[in-house]
């Protein structure tokens, strides 16, 4: 009896950590990896790939955790990830107390709003990683809050060579439909037109969605795989997906942003370098604002000091 009520003081309480690892994104697993450092000594934990069925089978899983934790990566877009979509046929059965950690909410459709403001609701916490993302979120409750992005916990710092004339490059494929597309071709363009070296630095490597076929049009030195070596060879980082920059601003790399969706030009409004941004169609402008960049880097500096400092 004695034995037995020593092995259950000692049991770990299992943690469910959900999110986006699956899709071999480069800032995906490293959100994942922060979590696991930072739960995963007093914790069991099990990871959960989203998305995931909301069925009986799934829930009963689920009901067996001690908490869930959702974290990191955009969730709330115009149409919720399965299995959130439906939370309201399965919400009641999901009996494990859970939280949202570090998520993005891009825009909540009107017919959904009823099913975002239960998620809420009926978080233990919700926070999210941008001010944009609050100031939606907090219209349907008061238990919405603001952290930063979940890398920020262990800030992927290595040691540059201050080699300023070198660019790093990240491009995304985006032509999930008609109405979210870009014209890559005319961002190659103008990325081959930019005099100064450049790198591509890919993050995303899932068939479908792989950055090396995104960035097949530039004609720079390549990297198959990713490496935060990369950034030690760059004095400024051009992007499209969210990490490429936010691992550029955490080694103080100045960022210039392609804002494909709202988090970049959100990240970018956060850190107070809004006119470090440019639209989606603003390829015409790059090369006036690379070399603006270039020539305001003792200016950036201590703004990304500050924003890394926070």
């Amino acid at each position: 009896m004695e034995l037995d009520r020593l092995i259950f003081f000692k049991k770990k309480k299992k943690i469910g950590l959900a999110g986006w690892w699956g899709g071999r994104n480069e800032g995906d697993r490293y959100i994942l990896k922060t979590l696991k450092r930072s739960f995963g000594r007093d914790f069991d934990l099990d990871v959960i790939n989203i998305p995931f069925r909301g069925d009986p089978s799934m829930i009963g899983y689920l009901n067996k955790l001690d908490f869930l934790i959702v974290g990191g990566g955009g969730l709330f877009t115009i149409n919720f990830p399965e299995p959130f979509d439906t939370y309201d046929e399965w919400g009641e059965s999901l009996k494990t107390p859970f939280g949202f950690l570090g998520v993005g909410v891009q825009e909540v459709n009107e017919r959904l709003s009823g099913t975002f403001a239960s998620i809420i609701e009926k978080s233990t916490f919700f926070s999210v990683r941008d001010t944009g993302s609050y100031e939606i979120s907090k219209k349907y409750s008061d238990k919405a809050d603001k952290i930063f992005d979940l890398t920020f916990l262990s800030p992927r710092k290595i040691t540059t060579s201050g080699n300023d004339r070198t660019m790093g490059v990240n491009l995304r494929v985006w032509n999930f439909d008609g109405r979210r597309t870009y014209d890559n071709s005319a961002w190659c363009h103008a990325i081959n037109g930019l005099k100064q070296p450049k790198i591509k630095i890919p993050l995303s490597f899932l068939r479908g969605i792989d950055d090396r076929k995104a960035m097949e049009g530039i004609a720079s030195g390549y990297s198959r795989t990713f490496s935060m070596g990369l950034y030690k060879k760059i004095g400024l980082m051009l992007g499209m997906r969210l990490h490429s920059l936010i691992f550029a601003v955490q080694n103080n790399i100045p960022p210039i942003g392609i804002s494909y969706t709202p988090k970049i030009q959100r990240f970018f409004d956060d850190m107070n370098l809004q006119e470090c941004c440019l639209g989606i169609n603003d390829h015409d402008k790059l090369s006036s604002l690379v070399e603006r960049v270039n020539n305001d880097k003792k200016r950036i500096g201590p703004v990304l000091d500050g924003y890394n400092e926070h």
